[in-house]
């Protein structure tokens, strides 16, 4: 799934929020995006870099947060999960950030304020891709684009048999 606008997916702004996605990893590895919203003005991913489950956070392109796990998802149908507990008390506030590989608590970080209103006015949400300027980071993996990617992207090489929750 790609280019679904920002208002035509779940707002994650300004609450506490998480991020599920049923992965199945090659015996090479995976790596590339599972999920991306907005671009390179601000946004986020959830992807796999050099294997190891990675979220990063734009904040409109002032600087970025990046939470990585310490090892590799090993081969085989895994659940990547990213959390986000939102601090309250008002609008573009921060919060706590926890990755989850198959229930296990594997890495951990803090954004100390997020974006309170829109990523981006023409970026897009893209499940297994990221079809235009880079969602939060410029440093996400540049893989092979699935068939079903648009032209350009940059896509997992795991499959997802089911659509990530958000």
């Amino acid at each position: 799934m790609g280019r679904l606008s920002e208002n035509s997916v779940l707002n994650i702004k300004n609450k506490s929020h998480a991020v599920t996605a049923q992965v199945d990893i090659p015996q090479a590895g995976g790596a590339g995006v599972i999920v991306a919203q907005g671009g390179a003005f601000g946004g986020w991913t959830l992807y796999l870099h050099q294997g190891r489950p990675t979220y990063c956070y734009n904040l409109l392109g002032l600087g970025h947060v990046k939470v990585t796990g310490d090892a590799a998802v090993p081969a085989g149908e895994h659940q990547i999960r990213m959390e986000f507990a939102y601090d309250g008390g008002g609008l573009g506030k921060g919060g706590n950030i926890a990755l989850y590989l198959d229930g296990t608590q594997v890495a951990d970080g803090r954004l100390d304020m997020s974006i309170p209103m829109v990523f981006s006015a023409d970026e897009t949400t893209d499940v297994g891709s990221d079809c235009a300027t880079r969602s939060a980071t410029t440093t996400a993996p540049k893989t092979v684009p699935s068939p079903a990617a648009c032209a350009g992207s940059r896509s997992t090489s795991a499959t997802m048999p089911r659509t990530p929750t958000i």
